[in-house]
């Protein structure tokens, strides 16, 4: 209601068109009726409207209105953005997202219930330029799968990714990545595959928050620019069958907590040279491991006999460290070291010049 013995005006701002009044001008009293149009965003939007005459009286009120509840249409908006932010007109012919059509029949998105729950633009360079990940990403709330790999991704992962606690599969390969992997990575009890290799210029160390991750598979976050030690807490993530952190800048001791991960069937931390001190004897106990790539970098001491135990690794990538002494009997009697399919010559030895690991 307005009350006024002079003409007065309503300005609403030009980027709150979703404001509209009945009337934007009267002379004395009057009512003015404002309609609100629907918030298709996921995030509150305001504005102030002024009231004013020709005196310099103003009055401003300021309008607020509540974000949209998760909706298919939320959904098609934050997919609209990621489109926009990659230049979607410019993609691949035969992978164009036909914005005219329902949102189920774009190339790699899966909607269930009415809701987007997978994003897999798989195919190389699908997307023509480097592009930002835009925060309306964090707007599909019921995504379990984001896969964007090979399609020039660059820029920090958004914080929303974070928020999107239904993931059971994150992965950013071969792209541009910036900046560092966030504590938030924690809040994703779901996932089950994290893959950011071929990053190079994405640093920071692996989060302790890893270990709240416990459903845990596969890690691959090699060829990055992480470094810093292998935390702790990655003794939590129980289902573990895979990590993959070679080519990296890592650093420290390699943790003896391999006897908490049961299921591990993949090592991979070669080229390292960060990484000193002795072989852990827990991995020694691994009994799925199939597969130990350690080579170069700077491991020092023996291997220890638990090595022996290892009953179905078929690779032992060793060489290129600074071990000395004599290979146990024990893991020389290993039977894939009998049958010839570890090569000593090649898989364990040379070491760094000066060191003289040995078998007799």
């Amino acid at each position: 209601m307005v009350e006024s013995n002079v003409a007065w005006k309503v300005e609403i701002p030009e980027d709150a068109s979703w404001i509209k009044a009945d009337k934007t001008s009267g002379t004395g009293d009057d009512k003015v009726i404002f309609s609100l149009e629907t918030n298709p965003a996921r995030k509150v939007r305001t504005a102030t409207v002024t009231f004013s005459c020709d005196q310099d009286l103003k009055k401003e009120v300021l309008f607020s209105q509540a974000e949209a509840v998760p909706s298919r249409q939320t959904d098609s908006l934050a997919l609209v953005a990621i489109y926009n932010a990659s230049d979607g007109a410019n993609w691949k012919e035969e992978r164009l997202w036909d914005l005219s059509k329902p949102v189920d029949t774009w190339y790699g998105i899966t909607v269930e219930g009415d809701r987007v729950t997978k994003i897999q633009i798989t195919a190389a360079s699908v997307i023509p330029a480097e592009w930002t990940i835009p925060h309306e990403i964090g707007d599909l709330t019921e995504l379990t799968v984001l896969k964007i790999n090979q399609n020039k991704v660059k820029g920090e992962i958004p914080e929303e990714v974070y928020g999107l606690t239904k993931l059971t599969d994150l992965w950013f390969q071969n792209s541009n990545l910036t900046g560092t992997l966030s504590d938030k990575l924690g809040q994703l009890t779901e996932l089950k595959n994290l893959y950011i290799d071929r990053n190079k210029n994405l640093g920071g160390s692996i989060p302790a928050a890893i270990g709240n991750l416990t459903k845990l598979e596969s890690i691959n976050i090699a060829q990055t620019g992480i470094g810093g030690a292998i935390p702790q807490e990655l003794a939590k993530c129980t289902s573990l069958k895979n990590f993959m952190a070679y080519s990296n800048q890592l650093s420290g001791q390699i943790p003896d907590f391999w006897d908490k991960l049961p299921n591990i069937g993949v090592i991979q931390l070669y080229s390292n040279p960060g990484i000193t001190g002795p072989l852990p004897a827990t991995m020694g106990t691994l009994k799925k491991a199939t597969g130990i790539q350690l080579r170069d970098c700077n491991i020092t001491g023996n291997i220890p006999v638990s090595f022996a135990g290892l009953e179905k690794c078929g690779q032992l990538f060793l060489y290129g460290n600074k071990m000395s002494g004599v290979v146990p009997a024990e893991v020389q009697n290993h039977p894939n070291w009998v049958n010839n399919k570890w090569k000593v010559e090649t898989n364990i030895l040379p070491q760094q010049e000066g060191y003289g690991l040995t078998i007799k």
